[in-house]
């Protein structure tokens, strides 16, 4: 597969030293079936230099038949369905998207138990230019959007790394890195050639410990005030170093609150806990905070028996969109609990208002990336 898709990228013209860098991204999990439409796709190669079949748009359906991995593969063009067994197979094509979600030249569709995922490999830098706009507005300033860049860049070859034993290194999602070709269209011929300056004048640039390890260079929205280390944040030690970031506090976006009433708390809570239906939700109580203020645990005391969750794991079960940090206080009512914050994000690393603050008052995007990763090396690859 990789020597395919090896040939494929050099005969497209890009630089020797990307072409090894390729990025494998699950762009969709869990599918039965999926209708993939677009321009001269070929379908459906195990790896062989010859394509099977060529059509306009196919679709895929898998299944298990005696216990072995079937994809039936129909092609509306010639009313032709055809079978291939085997846990993946290949595609590649020109403008091919499924429903709304567009996606790169090419694609692996791998089997996952009574489903499959939706694969897609590309270039590193063909990949951040999905990225950089669907994670910074591509309106802000070149400096901040070239600090966003090195920051994703970095992260996205951490992962390549620690993702060997996996089918795909990095998720399309918040859970790794928003990855949506859509966004890049969406924006302005204007700001679409602002991206790709970014991605373009870094080119090869990450970020590097004193020994020479690439990064996992987390980044958030907005610090609140100061950013936090990640083993305050995940259960492994690393150290980032912080950074106070005056400006953050100050935005009026960065405050928020949520309001929960008790009984929603308690039905959250006891599903979590698998406590008793009987038992009575009294309160929550903050426990300790790492050293930039941030909760770390809190207490969640019903009537019979009190249970300790982080704070992290917390915003999970109540939502991130509305609980947005862990920057936050509890104010008890009679029937609900209004739960006052400041921040957006987990505050590892770079954040992003702080960087066009940053860049907006003249910084270089070295001096941004030297703030909030003060213990890392800019390095050129």
């Amino acid at each position: 597969m990789f020597v395919v898709l090896f040939s494929l990228l050099l005969s497209a013209g890009l630089p020797l030293s990307f072409a090894d860098k390729i990025v494998t991204v699950r762009v969709k999990s869990s599918l039965k079936t999926m209708t993939l439409a677009g321009q001269h796709i070929v379908c459906c190669s195990k790896g062989k230099k010859s394509p099977e079949a060529q059509s306009g748009n196919y679709v895929i359906t898998y299944r298990r038949i005696d216990g072995l991995s079937y994809w039936q593969v129909y092609n509306p063009d010639s009313q032709m369905t055809k079978m291939y067994n085997g846990r993946k197979i290949f595609i590649s094509g020109q403008n091919m998207h499924f429903g709304q979600v567009k996606v790169p030249r090419f694609l692996e569709l791998y089997a996952n138990k009574n489903h499959f995922d939706v694969i897609a490999h590309m270039n590193l830098e063909d990949y951040l230019r999905g990225v950089l706009p669907s994670e910074m507005p591509a309106s802000w300033h070149l400096e901040a959007l070239k600090a966003q860049a090195v920051a994703s860049r970095s992260y996205t070859l951490a992962k390549i790394k620690r993702s060997k034993n996996r089918h795909y290194a990095l998720e399309s999602t918040v859970n790794d890195q928003v990855f949506d070709l859509n966004k890049e269209n969406l924006v302005s011929a204007r700001y679409r050639k602002k991206v790709h300056a970014a991605i373009k004048e870094t080119a090869g640039i990450v970020l590097t410990s004193s020994s020479g390890n690439i990064y996992k260079s987390y980044y958030h929205a907005d610090c609140g005030g100061e950013t936090e280390e990640p083993h305050h944040v995940w259960s492994f030690k690393a150290s980032n170093g912080t950074a106070k970031d005056p400006y953050c506090p100050s935005k009026r976006n960065s405050q928020w609150k949520a309001i929960f009433s008790h009984q929603k708390i308690a039905k959250i809570f006891k599903k979590t806990f698998k406590s008793s239906e009987q038992d009575v939700f009294q309160d929550l109580l903050v426990l300790n905070k790492s050293p930039s203020g941030r909760v770390l645990d809190v207490k969640v005391k019903f009537k019979n028996k009190d249970h300790v969750i982080s704070a992290q794991r917390m915003r999970e079960l109540l939502g991130y969109s509305k609980m947005k940090s862990t920057l936050f206080a509890f104010n008890k009512g009679k029937s609900s609990i209004e739960i006052k914050g400041r921040g957006n994000g987990h505050g590892v690393g770079l954040c992003q208002w702080g960087a066009k603050h940053w860049a907006e008052s003249g910084k270089s995007f070295k001096e941004i990336l030297s703030h909030y990763y003060p213990k890392a090396v800019i390095t050129q690859l």
